[in-house]
């Protein structure tokens, strides 16, 4: 009888754990939310400095070497650049299109 009783309560117990699990994760999800939009951020501040090293200025300099797999493209007789993979075929900057 005493097994019946123990496996009533973890039955019960298994409701409480799957909504404790779930506060969790959603509050997690909120927490990063409120980081992206922080613009003070840590965050966001390395967004946007991923973002200035993109740029036609930074990427048209003599001498950068982007991240491996990767390449640079000109576009619009060389007013304009863009990453692009080296290991996808005939991929285009998204102001090409």
């Amino acid at each position: 009888m005493i097994y019946l009783y123990v496996g009533l309560g973890m039955a019960m117990l298994l409701p409480i754990m799957v909504g404790l699990q779930t506060l969790v994760s959603v509050s997690e999800l909120e927490v990063g939310e409120d980081a992206m939009q922080s613009t003070t951020g840590k965050i966001m501040t390395d967004w946007n400095l991923r973002l200035e090293q993109k740029t036609d200025a930074a990427l048209s300099r003599p001498g950068y070497q982007p991240d491996q797999g990767y390449s640079i493209r000109s576009f619009s007789n060389g007013q304009h650049f863009c990453l692009v993979r080296t290991n996808v075929q005939g991929e285009k900057c998204p102001g090409e299109y």
